[in-house]
């Protein structure tokens, strides 16, 4: 409809069929099952070494700081599939943790 509309040069020039019909129907787009069923999500260490836990924004790319992680301290939170987690230790990268399809919980050892 939108195309139609952007076609016509002034109103006269559209036809009132165009002007009286129904708006097309937005597309539907199905997301496979369990894609957006919340994870419950578990982050744990056996070592030392300062490391942190960044969420990472699907749009913007940032990296969002959830919170350290220490031995004997899992750090419990909900997330998503298709989540993406960087773990730090000091300045340098250790690993990119990505929350899998059809899990209901998720254990993830730094």
């Amino acid at each position: 409809a939108a195309r139609r509309a952007a076609e016509a040069t002034s109103p006269a020039e559209a036809s009132p069929e165009a002007a009286t019909a129904a708006p097309e129907e937005p597309a539907t787009f199905v997301e496979p099952e369990g894609w957006r069923d919340a994870v419950q999500t578990t982050f744990t260490t056996a070592t030392d070494g300062g490391k942190r836990i960044y969420w990472i924004n699907e749009q913007s790319r940032e990296e969002i700081f959830v919170g350290p992680l220490r031995p004997g301290a899992d750090v419990r939170f909900n997330s998503y599939p298709g989540h993406e987690f960087h773990i730090y230790a000091g300045g340098e990268h250790l690993k990119t943790i990505t929350i899998p399809l059809g899990l209901a919980s998720a254990v993830f050892c730094a």
